[in-house]
C-alpha cells in the first residue's frame, strides 16, 4: 500500500490562491467571476493549487459546497494541461453528476474563456453520437464509469495520453461495483497520470489507495476545522423546536447525526415525530446496556439509521462518523456545552446545530462570546420540498427495482395523456410529501371540534381562518380533517387571536370549540 502523506503544506488562506503564479491566480478568479462567484470556497482554495502541483490527491469533501468546481477549475487553467490528446477524464458514479459537471463547466466558460472542450458520456446522448464526439475531442471527458467502460471496449475512447483522472465517490449506488469499474479504467491509463480522488470520507476510499502514488491527503480537518461555524436556530417554544428540527432533516441540511435532549419523555416524542416522516432513529439512555449501545452505533455506521437520540451529551462523542451533533436543549452548565462542542469539532469534525428559545437568549449571548456561532434561518418551503424530492430520488437509485418502476412508467404512458403527466406527478408528490413547516415562521396547531361528519372540508377551514384573521391562504399550514374534529396549522402569533374569535362561534350549523392542540406534547418536549 502506498504511504499516505499529511497535507500540512496546504495554504491556510481561504480567499487567495497564494501558491500559484499571478497569471494562474488571475485566470482562476476570472473563471469564478464568469460563474458569478466572488471568491473560492474553503475547499477550492485548498484543492486547486494542490491539483496544479501535479501530485496524486486524496480529498475528503464532507459534502462541502463547491466540490464540482474544486476538480473542474484546475482543468480549465492555462498550463494546467498540455494541449494534445485527451487531457482529463472525470469518472462519476451517476448521470446526475455528469450533468452537474457539464452545467458547472458552462457557467465557468460562458464569458468566452479559452478552455479545453468538454465531452459528456452517459448523460444526454446515445453511445454512437458520443463516439463521434470522442473522435474529435482533445479536452475534458466526463462520464459514468459504466459508459466509459463501454467506450473503452468499443475502442472509441483513447486513454493512452490521459494526463489527469478525477474520481468522484459521491453516492455510488453500488460502491463495490463502482470501485471495480474505476480500477478497470485506471488500468487503461498511463501510470504517470495524475489521479485525484474526491470522497465524502477518507474511510471510503478502499482499494483505490493502492493505485495512488504517494498521495497528498487533504482531509476535511485541513480546510474546514479553523473555519467551522456552529449553527444556532431560535424557536418560539419547544413544540416549534421539534417541528423545525424535522424541517432540517427533510431539507437535508442534516442527513445524519446525534441529537441531545434533556429528558427521555422529550426524546420519545421526537422519535415518534421522526418516524412519522420516515426518519429512523434509536434512543440511547442511561439504562442502555453496552452491548445494545454498540448495536445502535453499528446501525448508524452502516447507514441503517440516520439518527441517534440521547440524554447524555457524552454519547455524542462516542458516535463514529457523527456528521452533525444537534443540541435540542442547552446542557447545564454552559461551560459543559463549550467543552463538548470543542471535542466534537476538533476530534470528530462534527457540525454543531443548537436550538434555543427566546427565554434562553441570555445564555445564547454568553455562548456566542465563547464560541464561533452563527444564527441561521430555517429552511423555507422550497428547500424542504427540494430535500424531500432528493430523498425520493436517492431512494429510487439505491433501493427501488428499475424493472418494477419501468412497468409503472409504461402504464402511465398508456393511461395518462401526455399533457397531464406533469400534473399527475405533481399530485402524487403533493399527496406523498404533504405539507411541512413553512419558512422560518413558527406555527401552532389548533384544534377545531368539527369534521367530515358535518361535511367540512380543508377549504372550508382555510376560508374560515383566513377571513377571521385577515391573512392569505398561503399563510395557513397543513389542515387535517377527521370524522368528528380537525387540526389546522396557523402562524403562532395569531393562534390566541383565532381561539378568542372562533371558540364558541357557529360554523356549519353548530357551535364549535377552538383551542390549542397537543398540549400534552408541548409539556413533554419542555
Amino acid at each position: 500500500m502506498s504511504k499516505l502523506i499529511s497535507s500540512n503544506c496546504i495554504p491556510q488562506e481561504a480567499d487567495v490562491f497564494d501558491k500559484l503564479s499571478q497569471p494562474q491566480s488571475e485566470e482562476l478568479f476570472a473563471l469564478l467571476s464568469n460563474a458569478g462567484y466572488s471568491r473560492p470556497t474553503l475547499l477550492q482554495a485548498k484543492v486547486v493549487p494542490a491539483v496544479l502541483g501535479g501530485r496524486d490527491l486524496l480529498v475528503e469533501t464532507l459534502y462541502a459546497d463547491g466540490r464540482t468546481a474544486a476538480y473542474l477549475l484546475p482543468l480549465l487553467v492555462s498550463h494546467g494541461l498540455e494541449s494534445t490528446g485527451s487531457q482529463a477524464l472525470i469518472i462519476t458514479p451517476s448521470p446526475d453528476l455528469v450533468k452537474k459537471t457539464s452545467l458547472q463547466y458552462r457557467r465557468f466558460t460562458r464569458g468566452g474563456s479559452s478552455v479545453p472542450p468538454i465531452t459528456t458520456l452517459g448523460w444526454d446522448s446515445p453511445i454512437k453520437r458520443e463516439a463521434k464526439r470522442l473522435a474529435g475531442t482533445s479536452g475534458i471527458i466526463v462520464g459514468t464509469s459504466a459508459r466509459i467502460i463501454d467506450h473503452l471496449r468499443r475502442n472509441s475512447l483513447n486513454t493512452r495520453e490521459m494526463q489527469r483522472v478525477v474520481i468522484s465517490l459521491e453516492n455510488p449506488v453500488n460502491k463495490e461495483d463502482f470501485m471495480q469499474d474505476v480500477l478497470f479504467i485506471l488500468s487503461k491509463v498511463p501510470k504517470k497520470s495524475q489521479i485525484i480522488v474526491f470522497t465524502p470520507s477518507l474511510k471510503e476510499t478502499g482499494v483505490l489507495e493502492n493505485r495512488l502514488r504517494h498521495p497528498l491527503i487533504i482531509s476535511s480537518e485541513d480546510w474546514d476545522r479553523d473555519n467551522r461555524i456552529q449553527s444556532v436556530y431560535e424557536a418560539a417554544d419547544a413544540v416549534h423546536k421539534a417541528e423545525l428540527l424535522l424541517s432540517l432533516f427533510l431539507s437535508r441540511r442534516i442527513t445524519r447525526g446525534g441529537i441531545f435532549c434533556r429528558t427521555m419523555a422529550a426524546l420519545k416524542t421526537l422519535e415518534k415525530k421522526l418516524s412519522k416522516e420516515g426518519i429512523r432513529s434509536r434512543i440511547i439512555s442511561t439504562r442502555t446496556s453496552p452491548r445494545k449501545k454498540e448495536e445502535i452505533f453499528q446501525l448508524f455506521k452502516d447507514g441503517s439509521i440516520p439518527c441517534i437520540l440521547t440524554v447524555s451529551i457524552s454519547v455524542l462523542t462516542e458516535i463514529e462518523e457523527i456528521g452533525c451533533a444537534v443540541f435540542f436543549n442547552l446542557p447545564s452548565p454552559p461551560e459543559a456545552y463549550t467543552d463538548i462542542t470543542s471535542v466534537l469539532i476538533q476530534d470528530l469534525n462534527a457540525k454543531i446545530v443548537t436550538f434555543v428559545t427566546k427565554e434562553e437568549s441570555a445564555t445564547l449571548q454568553f455562548l456566542q462570546e465563547k464560541n464561533k456561532m452563527k444564527k441561521e434561518n430555517f429552511p423555507d418551503d422550497l428547500e424542504v420540498f427540494r430535500g424531500k424530492v432528493e430523498g425520493i430520488l436517492q431512494s429510487i437509485r439505491s433501493q427501488e427495482d428499475p424493472e418494477e418502476l419501468n412497468r409503472y412508467r409504461k402504464m402511465i404512458k398508456k393511461m395518462v395523456p401526455f399533457g397531464m403527466r406533469g400534473y399527475l406527478s405533481a399530485y402524487l408528490i403533493k399527496e406523498s410529501l404533504g405539507n411541512t413547516v413553512r419558512g422560518d415562521k413558527p406555527f401552532r396547531t389548533v384544534f377545531v371540534s368539527i369534521g367530515r361528519n358535518r361535511r367540512v372540508f380543508p377549504k372550508d377551514l382555510s376560508r374560515l381562518f383566513t377571513q377571521t384573521l385577515g391573512i392569505d391562504m398561503g399563510e395557513v399550514g397543513s389542515i387535517k380533517v377527521l370524522d368528528n374534529y380537525s387540526f389546522i396549522d396557523i402562524p403562532a402569533h395569531l393562534a390566541q387571536s383565532a381561539i378568542d374569535k372562533l371558540d364558541g362561534s357557529d360554523f356549519h350549523g353548530r357551535k364549535i370549540t377552538v383551542n390549542f392542540a397537543r398540549k400534552k406534547e408541548e409539556k413533554v418536549l419542555r
